[in-house]
């Protein structure tokens, strides 16, 4: 790959040693990043870049949500990304960033653009100099004051450090999720997110259900909460 590479960009200062690769190991961090975290647009305190991208895949997808809503090709994405993901879980005194931060293999085509990527080791190190100066470790630094500094620099829209997480979502929107399956599993990102919250509401959708194509999405939302109450109709 690397002499292909030479052949192909042969008036190139340098090239990278190693070969680039899409896919990473990840650490876990503070927060995973899911990838209906995404198709959910959630928002969160400690957002310290938004990525945006297609759903650029490459071929396969892993996350349970896509066997019953197949990826939405090249529309274009955003995505918060929170600081609490570039924390690894039980550690101290480490960020990581770019590829290997906290999130789901199928939401790290959003997030692994080289701007988005870029903005986000900004941040990082931001967020290192912070702690050195403040004499704190690096989950106590003042997120707003990171945030502030990042709107400064553009990497962040000015309205982000005002912005909390807007999950868990209400009873009510969850219902209201549950009914808009019928429509094609429209609302299936938000039942996912909170499963516990919609089974009841997919019970009785299901059980009240008299269109065969309605029931059938039901049955099979509620098969993939491991839930038996839709066999019959599969």
């Amino acid at each position: 790959s690397y002499v292909l590479a030479k052949m192909r960009h042969d008036d190139a200062y340098d090239l990278a040693p190693m070969v680039n690769t899409r896919e990473r190991r990840r650490i876990e961090g503070d927060f995973v990043i899911s990838p209906l975290d995404i198709f959910n647009h959630r928002t969160y305190h400690d957002t310290i870049s938004i990525a945006k991208s297609s759903f650029d895949t490459h071929g396969y997808t892993i996350h349970p949500r896509f066997a019953l809503k197949p990826p939405p090709g090249r529309k274009v994405m955003t995505a918060h990304v929170p600081y609490r993901a570039l924390l690894p879980k039980g550690l101290t005194g480490i960020l990581v960033t770019g590829l290997g931060i906290s999130a789901h293999r199928d939401a790290m085509p959003v997030l692994r653009m080289q701007p988005d990527i870029q903005n986000q080791g900004y941040a990082a190190g931001l967020a290192a100099a912070m702690s050195v100066k403040s004499e704190r470790n690096l989950r106590q630094i003042d997120i707003k004051k990171l945030q502030e500094k990042l709107v400064e620099k553009e990497i962040l829209p000015n309205g982000v450090p005002t912005e909390e997480d807007n999950f868990p979502k209400t009873s009510r929107k969850i219902a209201q999720a549950v009914k808009n399956l019928a429509n094609n599993y429209d609302g299936l990102d938000l039942v996912l997110a909170q499963p516990k919250d919609a089974l009841p509401h997919l019970q009785k959708a299901h059980a009240a259900s008299k269109n065969s194509e309605s029931k059938l999405i039901y049955a099979h939302v509620l098969g993939m909460l491991r839930d038996d109450s839709g066999v019959a109709t599969l």
